[in-house]
Formats: structure tokens, C-alpha cells, sequence
């Protein structure tokens, strides 16, 4: 019992921790994807 509170506690610590909390307005971390160019829409 003890074990699966601390396994509960853990989870919410890391849960709350946000890796996008100190990003500028505007910035994203993954930049991976370009933007699509759709010419013909029919």
C-alpha cells in the first residue's frame, strides 16, 4: 500500500511539471514539420 502511494505521488510531481512553461509567445519545441502547400483544394 505504501508502494503504490508513493508510485501516485510521483506521478502527480511529474505531471506537474511543464516543459513548455518557460517558452516565449509564439515558440513551439518541435519544428519538425513543415508547412503544407495545398495548390489544387478540389
Amino acid at each position: 500500500m505504501k508502494r503504490l502511494i508513493a508510485y501516485m505521488i510521483g506521478a502527480l510531481l511529474l505531471a506537474g511539471c511543464s516543459t513548455t512553461k518557460h517558452l516565449p509567445e509564439g515558440e513551439i519545441l518541435y519544428t519538425g514539420q513543415k508547412p503544407m502547400i495545398v495548390l489544387n483544394r478540389s
